[in-house]
């Protein structure tokens, strides 16, 4: 499961996370041929986000993809308010590369996204403060939102990723290479919605997928090949003996 700046985002198949495998904000997921997949998404953030999914270089969300602040979205088709079908992930093999060619960004799933910009926040003195002047009562209000006032204000600070997603890993010869077709149909159902206006930071991440014997669940273990014990995939050396599992 890949975290960057208040998103998630995961490929799941058979509705279950895949392992990957991270170097900065680009991840690796083995994924069998002719498997259907999804593209877990979910807000951490207190804002809505604006998404935007490409896969194989194509646009799947029309216009982008809003997530709520807290909640999460499977995208298994692409976002429109049309019938679609569900990704499936298929070898590219050499009859497939010389019909429709090669395309660099082959196998790869980008995200982007931006927040809504927060909504301005009015702070009001509820008690004013008071100046006695001849023994009489001057009401004088402090607007802390005014420029020229001299009163504490909130300040908020945005940092930019700046990842470049065009700037690609190559895939090393052995690892099989893949593309997303259409697979069966999707009963997944989307609405029109309506979001303010966005920061100008963007925020990006890549998945690269490559063909694999079987899917790998976050869930599984990696057995120790010299004491047999079985620790979390995560674990470089078995806690036991000091083998390397990886």
């Amino acid at each position: 499961m890949m975290y960057s700046n208040k998103l998630v985002c995961s490929v799941k198949a058979n509705g279950k996370f895949l392992r990957e495998e991270h170097r900065g904000n680009e991840s690796t997921v083995y994924l069998p041929f002719k498997t259907e997949y999804a593209l877990f998404l979910k807000n951490l953030s207190e804002r809505r986000a604006l998404a935007h999914v490409d896969i194989d270089g194509k646009n799947m969300t029309e216009g982008g993809l809003i997530v709520a602040p807290g909640s999460a979205v499977d995208l298994e088709r692409p976002a429109n308010l049309s019938s679609g079908r569900k990704f499936k992930f298929i070898e590219k093999t050499a009859e497939i590369s010389n019909f429709r060619g090669d395309n660099p960004e082959d196998g790869l799933i980008v995200v982007k996204w931006q927040f809504e910009k927060p909504y301005p926040t009015i702070i009001i003195n509820p008690w004013p403060a008071t100046r006695w002047i001849g023994g009489t009562a001057d009401w004088i209000y402090y607007n802390q939102t005014d420029t020229n006032s001299s009163a504490p204000r909130d300040v908020t600070y945005t940092a930019c990723n700046s990842v470049n997603p065009q700037v690609l890993r190559c895939a090393a010869p052995h690892q099989p290479q893949g593309i997303t077709v259409e697979g069966s149909r999707s009963h997944q159902v989307f609405t029109q919605g309506s979001i303010g206006d966005l920061e100008a930071t963007l925020y990006s991440m890549v998945i690269k997928l490559y063909g694999g014997q079987r899917p790998i669940y976050v869930s599984e273990k990696i057995q120790c090949p010299t004491c047999g014990r079985k620790w979390k995939m995560s674990f470089e050396f078995c806690g036991n003996c000091g083998t390397a599992l990886k």
